[in-house]
């Protein structure tokens, strides 16, 4: 740059050339980015869970195009405007003196607060993944309420119009699980009105009689729980737990409505006290309820909608008494639940050749979907807190060895005077160590408070967690200092003579 001024080329032509040279880094790595990005792009859309709002929509457009654009090129203005406005004043005497060895780079308190802020930032969405995988990690030990291994579900619409009252149609289903039970592979076979995990629901309000807890009038309380018709063999093959009382029978008919409820709901009204034999109607505390339902037993919570969270209370009926034309099967196997795929629909077949069956899918694919969203959102944070942290440690090193390169001819000097290379190990190491410092007292301050919004995404752990906090601390700590090494055995390996001749 000196010997360009020193020639005739003024401060605007320096400025216009190194800011050139700026942008078309820019636009070259924008460029490169842009590419990169496609690919990562189709590699999420793969892997993102299908119940994800309009996935379909995501593609690198000319929007996109336009905007990766626009960042470049102003990336290369904005970061490049202060170097070159320092290396276009240039002191001619001084820097055509030091041979052409003036730096052509922003000043060092611009480069260091970059590198502190790059700290900073990745180990933010360091600790957010972090949290995020502890939460995932929690959500995977959920227990659903029942075992999802090797169960087989199907889903079946049977017409009104052919099966016209509720006796052909519960007792259609009743022949056709019997059929399935003599499937070689099955173990046992249910079905139920709303499967856990799949999306479908039914809700009501009822009133409870006889409440001990939480009566709004008298000894009744009255709100909405979710409701769903079994057959009597689903808690069995579902291998939910009964806690007390008795499962569904047979002979459990209209003459007598009966109905099982879940622990949540017991505990809700019923805390001190057994709910068996207590009843329950239909509707928001009627004025004169007639269809009384006995409740016969109480179960293990099942999570029907969310891993992460008990929604609503549940009470379940006998298929006879609530009949349903549309259900799902549940079929216990031995073996791979998929491999009785076609026996199960020639069984169907069999009792009714009209009859279609739909949407076959195991239960572990179903919990599996449940865990989707958390596991892709996981991922993307993963994603961008791995970039984050690479460009911190390039950061790091290159200030390290750009401090290393401006003070070859100290090094040299205090090698001369009996420095030990382990005098300038930790002399290089200690100066990257102070911005690796800083930076993570900032990164943990931030990470403090911006964690906070995120505690929506988390299950059974905090905002917080300190053990998070510390560990990735620590990690990204002892990788920036690696990083730190390289340049720092460069230094310790500087000849005297060759460095003082450096000057």
């Amino acid at each position: 740059m000196a010997v360009r001024a020193a020639i005739g080329a003024s401060r605007i032509r320096l400025l216009r050339q190194l800011m050139t040279e700026s942008v078309l880094l820019s636009l070259i790595g924008g460029a490169a980015g842009l590419g990169l990005a496609t690919w990562v792009v189709q590699g999420l859309l793969a892997l993102s869970p299908r119940n994800l709002p309009r996935m379909e929509e995501v593609s690198i457009d000319l929007r996109m195009l336009a905007f990766t654009t626009i960042v470049a090129a102003l990336t290369g203005i904005i970061f490049g405007l202060v170097p070159a406005l320092k290396a276009s004043k240039t002191n001619l005497t001084v820097s055509l003196k030091e041979g052409g060895r003036g730096v052509a780079g922003g000043t060092h308190r611009s480069r260091t607060a970059i590198v502190v802020a790059e700290i900073a930032l990745s180990l933010v969405l360091l600790i957010g993944a972090g949290l995020l995988m502890r939460s995932f990690e929690r959500l995977t030990q959920v227990n659903p309420g029942f075992d999802p291994h090797n169960v087989l579900s199907a889903e079946m619409l049977v017409p009104r119009s052919k099966y016209n009252k509720r006796q052909l149609m519960a007792s259609f289903y009743q022949q056709l699980l019997e059929k399935l039970k003599s499937v070689p592979g099955v173990e046992s076979a249910a079905a139920i009105s709303q499967l856990p995990l799949s999306g479908d629901y039914w809700g009501g309000t009822l009133t409870f009689e006889g409440v001990t807890a939480n009566a709004e009038r008298g000894n009744l309380a009255s709100f909405e729980v979710d409701q769903r018709a079994i057959t009597p063999d689903y808690f069995t093959t579902m291998k939910t737990p009964l806690l007390e009382g008795r499962y569904f029978t047979d002979q459990d008919s209209s003459k007598h409505s009966v109905a099982i409820v879940d622990e949540t709901l017991a505990k809700r009204l019923w805390p001190d006290s057994s709910p068996i034999g207590h009843r329950f109607t239909f509707g928001r505390f009627p004025e004169k309820p007639t269809d009384w339902v006995e409740i016969v037993g109480v179960v293990r919570h099942i999570r029907h909608h969310r891993l992460d969270a008990n929604v609503r209370e549940e009470v379940y009926y006998p298929h006879a008494i609530v009949t349903f034309s549309q259900m799902t099967l549940a079929i216990r196997t031995s073996t791979d639940p998929l491999s009785i795929a076609g026996a199960v629909r020639n069984t169907v077949k069999s009792l009714d050749p009209d009859q279609p069956v739909y949407r076959m899918r195991t239960m572990d694919e179903l919990v599996s979907g449940a865990l989707a969203p958390a596991r892709f959102t996981l991922l993307l944070l993963m994603i961008f807190a791995g970039v984050a942290a690479t460009l911190a440690i390039i950061g790091i090193y290159g200030v390290v060895s750009q401090a290393v390169s401006e003070r070859t001819h100290e090094i040299g000097v205090r090698m001369a005077l009996g420095a030990q290379v382990s005098d300038v190990l930790m002399m290089v190491v200690g100066q990257g160590l102070k911005l690796i410092s800083v930076g993570v007292a900032v990164g943990l301050l931030g990470a403090f408070v911006l964690t906070r919004l995120m505690s929506g995404l988390l299950y059974e752990v905090s905002a917080t967690d300190p053990t998070t906090f510390i560990i990735l601390a620590i990690i990204l700590t002892g990788v920036a200092l690696a990083a730190c090494f390289v340049p720092a055995r460069r230094a310790a390996q500087v000849d005297p003579m060759i460095a003082l001749r450096y000057e």
